[in-house]
């Protein structure tokens, strides 16, 4: 499915919840939640941040967003030299204050580019990571996808995937992370609907999460900075 993507890319950067937040607004959807809780960043680096999942699949599960504004983690990737380094380096650090470790998660990512493409309404840049979920045993069926390959790190997987078209990467260390090109639009959330599914949760909606008492744990715990 083609999609044009200066054109989605000027009118998603335009009313972007995530750019609005890394620029310090409270008008986002996380502040409105928890209005007492005035950053919820993990770790970062120059280029990326680390942050909590509203609507948390299991006790951890973070976001990894670059801090401009890109369509898919693949587009971000090549916006820097070291931009890879920088995410194998900020998911170490953010597994490291949560006191787990990045092998042990489960990692994915919609890349719809477009709200023709289906996706959860936000269209930056974003990869899940739901700790301590490497075995996740999942019935991934996506129709009419295309699985483009399956590579041994998420990094080379996130190198591998194509430019300016929507697709999905899913995976973990132990089970390897899979690109899969998409041609259809996906139902919004489908990625976390399957992943819930996975974990034996059916906490699968982030606009109906609401407060949660795990992602406030993180908080009392001192693990937002």
């Amino acid at each position: 499915m083609k999609t044009n993507a200066k054109s989605d890319f000027v009118l998603h950067k335009n009313d972007c919840v995530f750019c609005r937040e890394f620029n310090g607004s409270r008008e986002t959807n996380f502040a409105k939640i928890y209005p007492e809780i005035k950053s919820r960043t993990i770790a970062e680096t120059d280029g990326l941040k680390s942050f909590p999942c509203i609507g948390q699949i299991a006790p951890g599960h973070f976001l990894i967003a670059p801090k401009n504004h890109y369509l898919s983690f693949a587009e971000t990737i090549d916006s820097m030299l070291n931009m890879a380094q920088q995410l194998v380096d900020l998911n170490a650090k953010a597994h490291q204050v949560i006191g787990s470790r990045p092998e042990d998660s489960f990692y994915f990512e919609h890349a719809a580019i477009t709200d023709a493409n289906g996706g959860c309404g936000i269209y930056h840049a974003h990869l899940h990571a739901v700790p301590n979920m490497k075995s996740i045993k999942l019935d991934i069926y996506i129709p009419d996808a295309e699985i483009d390959g399956v590579y041994e790190t998420l990094v080379e997987a996130l190198k591998a995937a194509p430019r300016g078209l929507p697709y999905a990467v899913y995976g973990s260390v132990i089970q390897k992370f899979t690109i899969a090109r998409i041609k259809e639009p996906l139902p919004s959330q489908t990625l976390r609907r399957l992943v819930s599914n996975g974990v034996g949760t059916s906490a699968w909606d982030w606009r109906k999460a609401g407060r949660e008492i795990k992602l406030l744990e993180m908080h009392e715990r001192g693990e937002l900075m």
